[in-house]
């Protein structure tokens, strides 16, 4: 019976995975096992780790560091180059989303507003958007998985 349980909460890791629930720049590992929960805790910092994809992954934004930043801190803890990934702009910019306050105090309605009007902000001297930059190979992943669902959107 047990293993028809773990069956089916491996069943439940389908969905794209590769898709964050924010639009603000943030990086994910897909997988929330081993010590990715750790890892994420680490390298976020002040901002808050989050799971999506039905818990099958963990992502934060990337507040008071750079995407690159958050994307490296990840990667040198000890997360799978094929399990982790970033999103959301030129990842030499910061979240637009404000830092959760500890303190309490009233909300002002902008402690998690990452809707779609959300741009990054620029960090001194980072790139233009428009300037190219040297591709991953989790970032080809992304990109060829993005090619495959829409190819294959179509057909069905």
């Amino acid at each position: 019976m047990s293993t028809t349980t773990s069956t089916s909460a491996a069943a439940t890791c389908t969905g794209n995975a590769w898709v964050l629930p924010v639009q603000d720049i943030a990086c994910a590992v897909r997988s929330t096992s081993g010590n990715y929960s750790s890892i994420m805790d680490k390298c976020c910092g002040v901002a808050d780790v989050e799971s999506y994809n039905d818990d099958c992954g963990l992502y934060c934004l990337a507040q008071e560091q750079s995407g690159d930043d958050l994307l490296k801190c990840i990667q040198d803890n000890g997360a799978g180059d094929s399990d982790v990934f970033c999103g959301g702009g030129n990842l030499t910019q910061t979240a637009t989303a404000a830092v959760p306050s500890s303190t309490g105090g009233s909300d002002d309605g902008n402690a998690t507003s990452t809707g779609d009007a959300a741009e990054p902000s620029d960090t001194g001297n980072a790139a233009p958007a428009l300037v190219a930059a040297p591709v991953s190979k989790a970032g080809l992943g992304v990109l060829g998985m993005l090619f495959a669902s829409v190819v294959l959107g179509v057909v069905v």
